[in-house]
């Protein structure tokens, strides 16, 4: 017999605008108010996408770039978010 124990946590998102297109995604604990995880994402067609700013410019990030490419190959539906989030 096995036995494993699992923690879920219910979150909530936040999206602040940093610039045009860019935005700061924050998962937020909804019992604890705690900051889960803090990403940058970039509006691509219609989805966000994992973002870094480098050499004075946002663009997508090595994540998001593997996921937008996926997305235009496929057409995904379901937006990109860049890996597990």
């Amino acid at each position: 017999m096995f036995s494993y124990a699992a923690s879920f946590q219910n979150y909530k998102t936040k999206r602040e605008k940093i610039a045009e297109g860019v935005v700061l995604e924050k998962k937020i604990a909804s019992k604890t108010g705690k900051v889960i995880s803090e990403e940058y994402k970039i509006l691509l067609d219609g989805n966000y996408f994992d973002a870094q700013f480098k050499d004075g410019k946002w663009g997508l990030s090595m994540m998001g770039q593997e996921a937008y490419d996926s997305f235009k190959k496929e057409g995904d539906p379901g937006g990109g978010g860049g890996g597990c989030n």
